[in-house]
């Protein structure tokens, strides 16, 4: 139990998990934790599992998070890292606001909530570890909900090689391609814990095959980790992030990292990256800005043990656009604003224009010179009438047309 104290529990690149022996699902959790600034934070690529299924109880949930000023935070995270806390007990909840609790970020899962609280505790339960990925062992397995549950179940019980077949099944499965990203997140943990380099491989080029430029942010994590610093940069440099401000901050905190590891001189870069975070003012990025230049100022170019075995240039190569294509809007129809992502094989020129039934020009998306990558405009439609209308994507490589509806 955390009592009294400031602030609860924080992690920074470390995973937590909520219960100790895992007693399935009789004990749950059993953590109390009571701060006044914040509950839970997690920070830098970390992960906090105090309850994971929604409708269906998991050992790590059933724990009680307080906060005892109306100020704090129930639960923080920044943009690289995750706090699962599903059927918990949270205090104080307004349930007149959106969110009911106090958050600060995006991914933090709280539904489904406790109606009470589960003080006192029954069991034995306590979390499990503070640091290092690691899992307990397991006594009774929790019951095989969905692919996440059953290599959670492996983790537990220490199987390498059934963690090992259940990401190589998916990974090849037709669920792989339109997979939730938090799931391929926590795969790539499962996989590296379980030492899946095969599978950690065709994780890789799952997400440099997908659409979505998301994937692309663990992409680069995977290359990363394995000390190939300029090919992951590579990769965060070949797409546009624009359409997505958590993505663009998300992509900048992973290029500051990367590029004093990658080449002599690249703190300069990093510098660039550092300046464009703070000017975004998000008070959760605040302390990572401030030590930067005291963590990277005398980091020219990292020394690893880790030699790598391989390049990834033939994964990254494929992803890299070699002609011009604009994906359909999304969303279609739409109300007030649609995001358009388009390709392209070279560094060109592009005009993005919207015309409406009668080919007259309405809007012009974007009018700019584009490098060679994937690349985001927004549409905001104030001022146009309901209706049928086309874009045109032109470029020095080509021109494409298609259609989209907007309804008020």
């Amino acid at each position: 139990m955390f009592s009294g104290f400031w602030r609860g529990v924080r992690l920074e690149e470390a995973t937590l998990v909520g219960d100790a022996n895992e007693d399935f699902p009789a004990d749950g959790g059993n953590n109390s934790i009571r701060a006044t600034q914040w509950g839970l934070m997690a920070m830098v690529k970390s992960e906090i599992d105090f309850g994971t299924f929604v409708s269906v109880p998991a050992w790590e949930s059933h724990n009680e998070i307080v906060l005892t000023s109306g100020t704090g935070y129930h639960a923080a995270v920044d943009g690289t890292s995750i706090i699962y806390a599903r059927q918990c007990w949270w205090d104080p909840v307004d349930t007149s606001s959106t969110p009911p609790i106090n958050i600060l970020g995006n991914d933090v899962e709280y539904v489904a909530r406790l109606t009470t609280d589960p003080i006192p505790f029954t069991g034995s339960g306590g979390a499990s570890f503070v640091g290092a990925t690691a899992f307990g062992k397991t006594t009774t397995s929790p019951p095989p909900v969905d692919v996440r549950g059953l290599v959670k179940q492996a983790l537990a019980q220490r199987d390498p090689g059934r963690v090992r077949h259940l990401g190589g099944q998916f990974l090849q499965s037709s669920a792989a391609p339109t997979a939730d990203f938090k799931l391929l997140r926590f795969l790539h943990r499962a996989l590296r814990t379980a030492d899946a380099r095969g599978s950690v491989d065709s994780l890789l080029a799952l997400c440099l095959s997908r659409t979505d430029v998301e994937s692309k942010l663990l992409a680069a994590d995977i290359i990363s980790e394995d000390s190939l610093y300029s090919d992951a940069l590579q990769v965060l440099n070949s797409y546009s992030f624009a359409g997505s401000t958590e993505l663009t901050k998300r992509a900048l905190v992973r290029k500051a990292l990367l590029y004093p590891r990658a080449y002599r001189g690249g703190y300069r870069d990093g510098l660039l990256a550092i300046d464009s975070l703070r000017s975004m003012n998000d008070s959760t990025l605040l302390r990572f800005v401030g030590l930067y230049p005291l963590l990277y100022s005398r980091l020219s170019h990292a020394e690893t043990s880790i030699i790598p075995k391989r390049a990834v240039t033939s994964f990254i190569d494929p992803s890299i656009p070699s002609t011009i294509d604009v994906w359909p809007n999304y969303p279609n129809p739409f109300r007030d604003v649609t995001s358009f992502t388009f390709k392209l094989g070279e560094d060109t020129h592009v005009r993005l224009a919207v015309y409406d039934a009668m080919g007259r020009e309405v809007a012009v998306v974007t009018d700019a010179d584009y490098s060679r990558g994937v690349h985001s405009a927004v549409l905001r439609s104030s001022g146009l009438p309901s209706g049928l209308y086309f874009y045109r994507l032109t470029t020095d490589q080509g021109v494409i047309q298609r259609k989209m509806l907007l309804m008020r």
